[in-house]
């Protein structure tokens, strides 16, 4: 493009409602195949069944998921936050590989004598993750 043109450079990128932590739903998939926006709301159902005796869980659920689409955390902060909001509530966070992006997993140990119940696979590898009760946790 010569100097001086008058064309515009191209707009930011717009996240909008189709979109999680910049990755647009199609992007996304886990092992049965890409999501669509029933998917989601599945899920959140779930999570919200989950804690319906404890709303401020799902407040921090929905919080870290703004906090993702919005790009101020990414797939790793995801993943230690809710490895503490649903710290005893396994299927939760098997249900979340469906949204993380390829190249990430996250699998649960049931075994009770296992001190680092959560393996987080990335692009860059294997980590283990500690997971910690909420202050709230009442078993």
């Amino acid at each position: 493009m010569p100097r001086g043109s008058n064309t515009l450079a191209p707009a930011p990128p717009n996240y909008s409602l189709n979109t999680l932590g910049g990755h647009p739903w199609s992007d996304l998939s886990g092992s049965e195949g890409p999501l669509d926006m029933s998917d989601a709301m599945n899920y959140l159902d779930a999570v919200k069944m989950q804690f319906r005796d404890k709303p401020e869980v799902y407040c921090q659920f929905l919080d870290t998921m703004q906090d993702f689409r919005h790009l101020r955390i990414d797939c790793s902060g995801v993943i230690q936050r809710l490895g503490t909001l649903f710290y005893g509530k396994p299927s939760l966070l098997d249900g979340f590989n469906m949204f993380l992006p390829r190249g990430y997993r996250i699998d649960i140990s049931t075994d009770p004598r296992n001190p680092n119940p959560i393996m987080v696979t990335t692009p860059q590898g294997i980590k283990i993750q500690n997971a910690t009760p909420p202050d709230s946790y009442q078993g």
